[in-house]
């Protein structure tokens, strides 16, 4: 687990996602609540026709859907292979909820992510990797606003981790700003988590127990093989749709360190 946001693996949001032999691709993005589904693009037509460089499209808005077309010959390859495709599914959408989560501007539909918020604490760091002081400021900035410290979490991105895990907390300490203690990694004696979707140039540190995913209805799952001509090509589409959204109950309960 890398972020205790969402209960599931993650993934860049950003990243290719590889499917096995006889897979086309998969698609993940958010649509407006509003917008209708005809919008959502139908990738029997992409199957001779994919992108350049081979990436799925993505926009972010706040409804989650995936959409992932294969062939019927990806199903002699295994006998779970819906469910080893709906698993990818799964990981993909989890990591684009927890981008939205994160970097949502609340703009173009995009949900409002916990580094945009205009209520959050904000810390300024002298330079790009934050001093061992610094992130103590956020901790207190924190407590100021009568948080329960032992509630806490840092969410940093793999690059400030290893940063941070070589600075010591002063000069010719040999103890680090982020170092494994208790079975998990730790700065000032409170649990970092690590996600690429955190961008390498800001630190989070929240009470999580403020900020809620909260889901419309159950995720809404659509097999498709016999429209559009697929009983005859032998293609296979697997539509998911999540209605999600985050809420903040209070604000003072993130702060924000940058450069």
């Amino acid at each position: 687990m890398a972020f205790p946001l969402a209960r599931a693996s993650r993934c860049p949001v950003s990243r290719k996602i590889t499917c096995p032999l006889g897979a086309h691709r998969l698609v993940i993005w958010f649509v407006a609540e509003t917008a209708p589904r005809c919008c959502v693009p139908r990738l029997y037509n992409q199957i001779q026709a994919p992108t350049p460089d081979g990436s799925p499209p993505l926009a972010i808005a706040p409804v989650g859907p995936a959409r992932l077309a294969f062939s019927r010959k990806l199903k002699l390859l295994g006998q779970d292979v819906e469910g080893q495709m709906l698993a990818e599914i799964g990981r993909s959408v989890s990591a684009l909820i927890e981008y939205g989560c994160l970097a949502g501007t609340g703009t173009n539909s995009q949900p409002l992510g916990l580094l945009n918020l205009t209520g959050k604490l904000t810390t300024s760091f002298a330079s790009t990797t934050p001093t061992y002081a610094e992130l103590a400021v956020m901790v207190g900035g924190l407590a100021a606003e009568n948080n329960d410290l032992a509630r806490l979490a840092f969410v940093i991105h793999p690059q400030m981790l290893s940063t941070l895990m070589l600075q010591p907390v002063a000069a010719g300490s040999s103890v680090f700003c982020v170092e494994w203690l208790e079975g998990q990694w730790r700065c000032l004696g409170v649990p970092v988590f690590v996600t690429t979707n955190c961008p390498s140039s800001k630190v989070l540190l929240a009470d999580f127990t403020a900020v809620n995913i909260i889901y419309f209805g159950a995720a809404q799952l659509i097999f498709d093989s016999y429209t559009n001509g697929r009983s005859i090509n032998g293609a296979t589409e697997i539509t998911v749709l999540n209605y999600v959204d985050v809420v903040v109950t209070n604000e003072t309960s993130i702060a924000v360190g940058s450069n």
